[in-house]
């Protein structure tokens, strides 16, 4: 019951709790406004990249991810193979063979 006095509908418009909402609400809407305008910035510096057509041609990356990747990892050139990135990344790739038996690989979650 309190916490339903306390809520929206059953407080008053003018109280300091519908404030901080609106406020919030504004802020968080100005910061989407603003990551999009950076994102669009960014999508124009790179659409002439090699690199930005190519990470936009695998399913599910976007011009925004596709940006993201190119700055956090600059020339992927400079990688020798996959394992190198992997390393960059902080990835940690679990590889497990037996014999004839292979098993899929995948990320190890333990920290030593």
């Amino acid at each position: 019951m309190e916490v339903a006095e306390n809520s929206y509908p059953a407080i008053d418009p003018s109280d300091i709790r519908c404030d901080q909402v609106r406020d919030y609400a504004r802020r968080m809407a100005d910061l989407v406004e603003k990551k999009d305008k950076l994102v669009k910035q960014m999508t124009a510096m790179s659409e002439e990249r090699k690199e930005y057509k190519v990470l936009r041609s695998f399913p599910g990356i976007g011009d925004s991810t596709a940006c993201r990747l190119i700055g956090e990892l600059g020339d992927i050139r400079r990688f020798k193979n996959a394992n190198q990135l992997n390393v960059f990344a902080g990835i940690d790739i679990m590889h497990y063979q037996s014999g004839n038996m292979q098993y899929r690989d995948r990320i190890n979650t333990k920290r030593e």
